[in-house]
């Protein structure tokens, strides 16, 4: 089990599955679940690279019929996505994740 060292965050129980070259291609490199502060299962949550070769995750959500999307969970700021971002991205140093 890993966690992470942040102190606003335990992350823990991170799981990451590597995407399909087609997605690969569209930038989606990883779906990732993961247990935060062990209370809540976040799941369906993709690891994305930018066109600025930069990772961000995108967290799961819907879209309306009108194009409006509606957040299943994210992060509340973006300091609090940064803070997931960095555990999550610390956790999964030194795994492989192909593209």
């Amino acid at each position: 089990m890993k966690r992470s060292n942040n102190a606003a965050f335990d992350i823990t129980e991170i799981r990451v599955d590597a995407s399909p070259p087609e997605l690969v291609e569209t930038g989606q490199i990883a779906w990732v679940s993961f247990v935060l502060n062990d209370r809540l299962r976040v799941s369906g949550v993709t690891v994305r690279r930018t066109l600025d070769d930069e990772y961000r995750l995108s967290f799961p959500a819907r879209t309306s019929d009108d194009g409006d999307k509606y957040f299943y969970v994210r992060p509340i700021s973006n300091d609090a996505r940064i803070e997931i971002e960095t555990a999550i991205f610390d956790a999964l140093k030194g795994l492989a994740i192909s593209n």
